[in-house]
């Protein structure tokens, strides 16, 4: 899938509400060297405000992508549902030094700019800190023998060896004094 598809030219959009509709396929995280999205059900709803100076856009994102869980490290679907905005300024004024990540200025003599690595990054940001699957262990798909390993190293036995003596003598060291 070629970013060329999410290119926005402002000469041919007219003042006002436009939507336009995308499907992301796994092809479009290959863009960005992205190695976590195993499959993609995803839909982009654009709603596009555009004015002389000024164009809103409103990103509707729904869908689901295929995932690792990071605890049982079974493929599992991830939903998202998640509403993005950015702002386009038309300008011939210099971009300010402190921009915000939510305006993008562009100069009149440009008309055209890509959203597919904004959209990207939505979809990113959509997703929880932690990807797990909705019931690590408990799913047919997830990997017993890892959870079953990962338990043993998270609780080791606490008999297995005694306290270091020297720690016990710095112990009584701290405590005399």
């Amino acid at each position: 899938m070629s970013l060329k598809e999410f290119d926005i030219e402002l000469s041919k959009i007219r003042n006002g509400q436009n939507h336009y509709t995308y499907r992301l396929e796994p092809a479009f995280f290959e863009n960005f060297d992205n190695h976590t999205v195993k499959s993609s059900n995803m839909e982009i709803a654009l709603e596009l405000d555009k004015s002389d100076r000024l164009v809103n856009l409103r990103f509707n994102i729904k869908g689901s992508l295929g995932l690792d869980c990071e605890k049982c490290l079974a493929a599992y679907q991830q939903p998202v549902d998640h509403v993005s905005f950015l702002i386009v300024k038309i300008t011939d004024e210099e971009q300010p030094k402190d921009e915000e990540d939510e305006i993008i200025y562009l100069s009149r003599k440009e008309n055209c700019f890509n959203i597919g690595q904004h959209i990207y990054d939505f979809v990113l940001l959509a997703l929880p800190f932690v990807k797990t699957c909705t019931e690590p262990g408990n799913l047919p798909e997830c990997d017993r023998e890892m959870l079953a390993k990962l338990e043993l190293l998270s609780h080791p036995d606490t008999n297995e060896a005694e306290p270091d003596e020297r720690w016990s003598k710095l112990k009584d060291f701290l405590s005399n004094n």
